[in-house]
């Protein structure tokens, strides 16, 4: 499984905005939504990993990205915090699969197994 890859080779890396994406979707977005708790716990396990706090700074320059390639704000912005873990790949099924953006490559896990997290270099 991927996420126990990441794990396994210490490269994960998440971003804010993944956390606040990721707790809705465990809590209204489920098959079986999960409690408040039980989303808690589970971002709580995510973030002991590096984190990237999104920051204006950060924003402005998922603005500028948006802008210039097309891509929604959102999604942007998950590049711009790739690309400042140092993220060699971001694992994404809403992006195209083989894309570099920013320095970081694009995968889909969906394509081949699937799910969405960043992982920095070897």
């Amino acid at each position: 499984m991927l996420m126990n890859e990441l794990l396994e080779e210490d490269r994960l890396r998440v971003s804010t905005q993944v956390l606040q994406e990721l707790f809705v979707t465990l809590t209204r977005k489920a098959a079986r939504p999960y409690l408040m708790e039980e989303a808690l716990a589970v971002l709580e396990d995510l973030a002991a990993w590096p984190l990237m706090v999104v920051d204006y700074a950060a924003i402005q320059a998922a603005v500028g990205l948006a802008g210039q390639s097309k891509l929604s704000f959102w999604d942007a912005l998950v590049v711009v915090a790739a690309a400042r873990t140092g993220a060699a790949a971001l694992y994404t099924e809403d992006l195209s699969d083989g894309q570099e953006i920013l320095g970081v490559r694009i995968s889909n896990p969906w394509r081949h197994r699937r799910r969405s997290a960043c992982a920095e270099p070897p």
